[in-house]
């Protein structure tokens, strides 16, 4: 076999990997969706780089799956900067431990962290508009929080 039949070979050996791939994404978001109740918005982009969009009651803003290079994110947003529910926590930690991989409780320990850490430095004083950001990891997940000074707030989830 030549160098550049090689090649071919490997890249559509690669391009049916990221298909699989892709599928087992889009059926892991339609058990979520029917576990949930939640809606699939859309879905976009490419085949191994993608973006799944939800909605959700417990995070109003939307639900987004993002998924790079084989690595899942999720992030939710909020309407404005009160305290998630504790229904809210729970979704979000279910989300990230079907999307992202991450334990549940570690997910919604530091969710409740990085919210608490994100009020504090909105109370700081600083130049420009009011905004609160913190992001914190630990335990096999990374989470961050922001409040812009719009008064949303979303927290994204990944793995560390």
């Amino acid at each position: 076999m030549t160098p550049r039949m090689l090649g071919i070979v490997a890249a559509c050996l690669l391009s049916i990997s990221s298909l699989a791939s892709a599928d087992e994404w889009d059926d892991k978001a339609t058990r979520f969706v029917d576990q949930e109740h939640a809606r699939l918005v859309r879905r976009s982009g490419t085949d191994a780089e993608f973006v799944i969009v939800l909605e959700h009651d417990l995070a109003p803003k939307g639900v987004v799956i993002a998924v790079m290079n084989g690595a899942p994110g999720v992030t939710f947003k909020f309407a404005s900067p009160t305290p998630p529910s504790e229904a809210a926590y729970a979704f979000m930690a279910r989300t990230a431990r079907s999307f992202v991989s991450v334990d549940e409780r570690a997910a919604e320990h530091a969710l409740r962290d990085v919210f608490a850490a994100a009020v504090v430095d909105l109370a700081k004083e600083k130049p420009g508009p009011r905004h609160g950001l913190a992001i914190i990891g630990g335990a096999g997940v990374t989470a961050s929080c922001i409040i812009p000074s719009d008064g949303q707030m979303s927290f994204t989830l990944l793995r560390e």
